[in-house]
């Protein structure tokens, strides 16, 4: 993993410089970080489950923020490469497929995207990757447009997954509140036709929300042209 370098020559992770040479590295700190939980970890707990002493931990990464920043470019670049062979519309959906994988893989990268929004910087080789596609492969939208369309699917992504991590904890910790709270949109739903066939309930509680008919309706958006009508 590349160690990030200030315009000084120096690394702004090394922190605290007193004492002996720590037996650990900065990847030995974003492992133990993972593992106590993205989200939640604070560097007490990151330096007991290392076995060293805090003042120890803090020679290595000077905060609990650049600990962060330093776990989201780790999972950046655990990113998989995108399948490039098909068509624009499979290049979008290979990417959002990917970046649900990885925030399955890595819980809590969904909800620090939002709350750390200068790590996004760790993400933008794959983004722009998707945004190069979408111009190759001829996404029937403007040049300036591009953006925005890479924008729209990432968001769409993380803000669905973020969304239902925090469904899914909640049923977690009440089935059966969460049961209630299903059986009143059911209730409150006006379509006869959704009442018989309970996808609008059942969507709220399987793994994607609903994502891939986001990203179906962001696509069929482009391909009818509503980007360049407005």
């Amino acid at each position: 993993m590349p160690n990030s370098v200030s315009s000084n020559g120096s690394s702004p992770y090394r922190g605290r410089k007193t004492g002996p040479k720590p037996s650990f590295s900065i990847d030995d700190a974003i492992k133990s970080a993972l593992e106590v939980g993205l989200e939640q970890f604070t560097l007490a707990e990151v330096s007991k489950k290392l076995g060293v002493s805090a003042p120890s931990l803090y020679r290595v990464v000077p905060s609990r923020d650049a600990l962060v920043d330093r776990c989201m470019e780790y999972i950046a670049s655990q990113f998989r490469p995108l399948n490039l062979d098909g068509s624009w519309e499979e290049v979008a959906r290979d990417f959002v497929d990917g970046s649900w994988e990885l925030m399955d893989a890595y819980p809590g990268t969904d909800h620090i995207l939002f709350s750390h929004p200068g790590t996004l910087v760790h993400f933008q080789p794959r983004v722009q990757s998707l945004a190069g596609a979408l111009r190759e492969k001829g996404a029937p939208c403007a040049e300036e447009e591009i953006d925005f369309v890479v924008d729209f699917l990432t968001s769409t992504c993380a803000g669905t997954h973020l969304g239902m991590t925090a469904l899914k904890a909640t049923r977690e910790v009440n089935a059966q509140a969460l049961d209630q709270v299903n059986h009143q949109v059911l209730r409150q739903a006006r379509s006869e036709a959704i009442e018989k066939n309970s996808d609008f309930a059942t969507a709220t509680l399987d793994a994607r929300g609903y994502l891939d008919k986001k990203v179906d309706f962001i696509i069929a958006g482009i391909n009818a042209g509503f980007l360049s009508a407005r």
